[in-house]
């Protein structure tokens, strides 16, 4: 796991990447783990949160909106084309790899 500054550049905030833990944003905003987890149970966080699976994940584009950061200026624009159906995998084989049978579908 990389290191995490005591202080966070906009420069470290983009280096992030599209998203970040939950984790990671709240020691961006200087508050707790347990308070992050609350507020985003509770859809107080300062950002917008996104719940995947038992986690959470922070668009980084959030974080720098928050701070006042034009982030699509630094690459971070989320219309890129990013998304699964855009994976070469995925173009190659569309169908899905499970057995729709055995999953009870």
């Amino acid at each position: 796991m990389p290191a995490i500054p005591d202080q966070w550049s906009e420069q470290a905030i983009r280096a992030l990447g599209s998203f970040t833990t939950l984790q990671t944003a709240a020691r961006i905003f200087g508050i707790s783990k347990a308070t992050a987890y609350r507020l985003a149970t509770t859809g107080e966080f300062p950002v917008p949160v996104i719940k995947v699976g038992t986690g959470w994940r922070v668009p980084v584009t959030g974080i720098l909106a928050a701070a006042g950061v034009n982030a699509t200026a630094s690459g971070l624009d989320q219309s890129r084309e990013s998304s699964a159906d855009q994976h070469p995998a995925w173009a190659t084989n569309p169908q899905p790899t499970h057995d729709r049978k055995r999953l009870g579908a």
